[in-house]
């Protein structure tokens, strides 16, 4: 086997097998898609090499030439914009169709080559088996203008990886950029030697210049790690950042969006652009409040400090918005940018911490007056029981009584009833305020949250309502929670007796709850379609003592102890509510890790 055989079988194998290694990774961008083309390309072109070299017949020689010229139009291409898309040149990245101005001219070539026996403009004649002549004897000229376009391709890449080294800040990155850059250069040089006739082997000696590309594109991926750590651009930063970014022109058309933006405005990037940025961040707006982003923006000036706006979705969740103009290097406006943050989460935290502070001191305060009322309490029920014995006996000898004074003794007994009555609802006031300001019970064990949702559907007593429709929808493999599961029936129940009240005379009512998980929680969900909660007392409902309902109907202890015994829990006792439109409560608990023993 000859030297030059060889030389190209090396190329073919490593080129293959480079190809092959980067298909298999896991992970690929599209600078791995464009690498793996280039070194398919490099395969046909050594392998239509060898098998030129093994042709013994024009037909054989004619297909091992469709093989080589299809690798011969395609490579200089996909290396020129593997550079261009390493280099980070903006038309590349932004629009995708650039690629295509790059890889049509190398398909109308091979088209050309196709269709050669109907024209020959681009071969005067096919090389001939044994054939020593160069392409000066039989190229015809569309050859000259395609040996130009690649020879362009491959220079204008080079640059393109030159520039980069210059660029480069680490060594390491200087390493690759050079490596890549330097892997077109052997094949370069030789095409331009052996086209123009400066050497004339005995066989074409581009195919076998490629072992080289080879190898140092094998060493670019797997020694130097080439796609390993890009090049950071500020598209890059912009891209990864969690917060939304939307940037629009001068005027107010959306001209780039990130990943962020176009998630929290629940469309894609491309659909956000070229649209008016205040129209795309409407959806961001409640339907009473709309208008206030659009005067935000159009308040933006120069010599003003950035706009800024807390908002409450229609979704309810809290997004910042932040707006600021940008300015040209004359300090004239030029566009404006906007980012979004979503502060749900935050703001949830906020107010449960704030829940949690408050209903610390309130415990403090009923502990104590709990303690103080329960004392005098138990001799007022104490006098009144001795009260209404003594009026049983006075009833029984009213005769010596007149009629006016046996007339008032008569209604002694229903006062002393009156007043038991009002001494037993202080007492469960009070009991109330002692079972809001205990301590968390220590016995805690692995708890089944539907076992929980069942438990607090049978106390709550809907099946002997036909008004109210009772949905129960659990999730099933639900993993334990951590806890008391007496006390999280308890908060349930409180929940499911509260949407059963709001319901009450309502035809066609219904109460869904819902058991599901939601990343490392589980929720208990408990909705109804009742009148809901009015949004300017839903940052009341947790307060102790605060009611919406009749002195003979609550305390308004119920959702502050159902808040704190989730509290306690590790979890949140939260409210979604459209007033007319129905309430839903939601229970978030972190579920038990494993390992822990005991279902409850």
């Amino acid at each position: 086997m000859s030297v030059y055989a060889i030389t190209t079988a090396v190329g073919f194998v490593t080129a293959a097998a480079t190809g092959l290694y980067l298909l298999a990774q896991r992970e690929k961008s599209l600078l791995h898609w464009y690498l793996a083309a280039l070194l398919g390309s490099i395969v046909l072109w050594t392998g239509g090499g060898l098998l030129r070299l093994r042709a013994s017949t024009a037909a054989e020689l004619s297909a091992a030439l469709h093989v080589l010229y299809l690798g011969t139009m395609l490579a200089p291409a996909l290396y020129l914009l593997l550079a261009a898309r390493y280099a980070r040149v903006g038309i590349f990245e932004e629009r995708r169709g650039a690629a295509l101005l790059v890889v049509i001219p190398a398909i109308a070539f091979y088209v050309a080559f196709l269709t050669n026996p109907s024209h020959h403009l681009f071969l005067k004649v096919l090389p001939s088996l044994g054939s020593k002549g160069g392409p000066m004897d039989w190229a015809g000229p569309l050859y000259w203008v395609a040996f130009a376009w690649n020879v362009a391709c491959c220079a204008l890449a080079m640059a393109l990886y030159g520039a980069t080294s210059l660029r480069a800040v680490g060594a390491h990155e200087r390493a690759r950029s050079i490596v890549l850059g330097v892997a077109a250069l052997g094949p370069t040089v030789t095409a331009a030697l052996y086209v123009f006739g400066v050497v004339r082997p005995e066989h074409d000696p581009i195919p076998a210049s490629f072992a080289s590309s080879a190898l140092l594109a094998a060493v670019a991926v797997t020694r130097l790690r080439v796609f390993a750590t890009l090049p950071l651009a500020r598209r890059d930063v912009v891209e990864q950042m969690r917060d939304g970014v939307l940037l629009a022109d001068v005027d107010g058309l959306v001209i780039d969006a990130n990943a962020a933006a176009a998630r929290l405005l629940g469309a894609s990037p491309g659909i956000l652009r070229a649209h008016p940025l205040a129209h795309v961040l409407e959806s961001l707006e409640r339907a009473g409040e709309r208008g206030a982003i659009a005067a935000s923006l159009a308040s933006l000036r120069a010599d003003r400090l950035p706009q800024s706006l807390d908002l409450r979705t229609p979704d309810d969740r809290r997004i910042e918005l932040r707006a600021s103009l940008v300015l040209d290097r004359a300090g004239r406006p030029a566009g404006a940018f906007v980012e979004l943050r979503d502060r749900t989460e935050q703001h949830r935290y906020e107010r449960a911490i704030r829940q949690s502070q408050k209903l610390e001191t309130v415990g403090t305060l009923v502990a104590g007056v709990a303690h103080e009322v329960n004392n005098p309490l138990a001799f007022v029920r104490a006098n009144l029981m001795h009260l209404r014995r003594v009026s049983d006996v006075v009833l029984k000898r009213l005769d010596v009584f007149d009629d006016e004074q046996a007339d008032e003794l008569r209604d002694v007994p229903a006062l002393v009833e009156e007043s038991l009555e009002g001494v037993e609802r202080i007492a469960r006031v009070v009991d109330g305020m002692r079972r809001f300001s205990r301590m968390p019970n220590e016995d805690e064990r692995a708890v089944d949250v539907n076992r929980v949702a069942s438990d607090a559907v049978r106390l709550a007593g809907f099946h002997g309502s036909r008004e109210i429709d009772l949905l129960p929808r659990l999730g099933g493999g639900l993993p334990p929670v951590r806890g008391s599961a007496e006390r999280l029936v308890q908060v349930l129940l409180n929940l499911l007796v509260n949407a059963k009240q709001a319901l009450s005379g309502r035809a066609g009512g219904r109460v869904v709850i819902e058991t599901v998980r939601r990343g490392d929680h589980v929720e208990l969900r408990v909705a109804d379609n009742g009148p809901g909660v009015p949004l300017e007392i839903q940052h009341r409902i947790f307060d102790p003592f605060f009611t919406t309902k009749g002195p003979d109907e609550g305390t308004g202890l119920g959702l502050s102890i159902a808040f704190d015994i989730v509290r306690e829990h590790g979890g949140a006792l939260e409210v979604v509510s459209e007033e007319g439109a129905g309430a839903l409560f939601v229970v978030r608990l972190p579920v038990t890790l494993p390992g822990r023993a005991g279902v409850a």
